[in-house]
């Protein structure tokens, strides 16, 4: 998947510990087993209300005015909603990350939890 950057357009997601990168200007990852000791998610978000999101993770470069995503384990989507990293979050949210309801179990409140 090739996608044309729009102007002025950002980008932020994919692994935490990229943080210091973002938003992403000349970036590549491999997001399949490439967490750098934390958090990682196939999700990339724009300050132009654009989501990219798969289920699956994948490749992602940010090369001259195109982000290029390669290598994709599943169905990568392109969404756009509204036009700020706002709205871009908040239409993943709605879309892909509804919260069950459930409370998780009492164990993970009650003991010691080691990562």
């Amino acid at each position: 998947m090739k996608i044309n950057l729009l102007t002025n357009e950002k980008w932020w997601g994919g692994n935490t510990s990229a943080g210091v990168q973002m938003p992403y200007a000349g970036f590549s990852e491999n997001l399949l087993g490439k967490n750098r000791g934390n958090q990682s998610i196939p999700l990339l978000l724009s300050n132009r209300g654009r989501v990219v999101y798969s289920e699956e993770p994948f490749r992602f470069e940010f090369a001259g005015n195109e982000l290029h995503i390669t290598d994709a384990l599943g169905e990568v989507s392109l969404q756009v909603s509204g036009d700020s990293l706002r709205d871009a979050y908040r239409y993943f949210v709605e879309h892909y990350a509804q919260p069950s309801g459930r409370i998780p179990d009492p164990l993970f409140f009650t003991q010691p939890q080691y990562n």
